[in-house]
């Protein structure tokens, strides 16, 4: 009985021990599930936290990108805007330089004329006809019966014809002595001869004509003489065609030198 009792709490001890290993064992197991968990989750977690940084980077570069092409769009407008409004001011500033050309031009044509007038004016005062009042009157009367129905043309080229023998050596030096000479006991105007010279009336055209020629107008190429070819008769036509040069035709006159 003894070595019963003896054997009995060996036995116990044993299966204590057993058990213990056992439960030692299972823990052991349970403790490496549950580092391998924890460790999946300290991977799993890691990943998730790199590809949370990962997706904050790209989201960064993305959004660095997106500021610099906006940076770059703002840019180009700029550029252009700047561009579009140096084109305007340069084109403004075409357009005035284009209008203070045709300005100083206009000014330039302004003064040039004024000039051009002026040198006119003192060349018509300088060769201006200073005759007495009896010459010009017997000037109008001898233009307005000789070119009755004449142009004003016409009319100055007849006053030039006179007024040319007054210069002429060969003839008198006055508008009267002009008009009223004789050649070989004839006049050598017609309308003195025939009185026409004293029943004329002065008309406007033939003042103006004077007037003109006073100024020192003279388109006669020095003529001295002019007769109406169907009016003078055949031997004066025969004398002025064989003695003189014909110069001009003019209205019903010939006029020669």
């Amino acid at each position: 009985m003894q070595n019963v009792h003896w054997f009995l709490p060996e036995v116990k001890i044993q299966i204590a021990r057993g058990i213990a290993s056992g439960m030692i064992v299972i823990l052991s197991i349970m403790g490496i599930d549950e580092i391998q968990s924890r460790n999946q989750q300290h991977i799993v977690y890691a990943k998730t936290t790199e590809s949370a940084d990962v997706e904050k980077k790209q989201d960064s570069v993305t959004a660095r990108n997106e500021n610099e092409q906006e940076v770059t769009q703002a840019q180009v407008a700029q550029i252009q805007l700047d561009e579009t409004v140096e084109a305007g001011l340069n084109e403004s500033v075409e357009a005035m330089q284009t209008d203070l050309a045709r300005e100083i031009a206009k000014e330039e044509r302004k003064a040039k004329l004024a000039k051009e007038k002026l040198r006119l004016e003192r060349e018509r005062q300088k060769n201006r006809i200073q005759l007495s009042n009896t010459d010009k009157n017997v000037l109008l009367r001898i233009v307005e019966a000789e070119a009755t129905g004449e142009d004003i043309k016409g009319k100055m080229l007849v006053a030039n014809v006179i007024l040319n023998r007054v210069k002429d050596d060969e003839f008198p030096d006055s508008v009267e002595k002009v008009v009223f000479q004789k050649e070989s006991g004839v006049y050598q105007f017609s309308p003195i001869k025939d009185g026409r010279y004293y029943k004329v009336s002065i008309s406007k055209s033939t003042r103006t004509a004077i007037e003109r020629v006073l100024n020192g107008e003279d388109e006669s190429k020095g003529a001295l003489y002019f007769m109406s070819r169907r009016q003078a008769a055949r031997h004066n036509v025969r004398w002025f065609d064989s003695s003189l040069t014909w110069l001009l035709e003019h209205g019903t006159h010939e006029f020669f030198k």
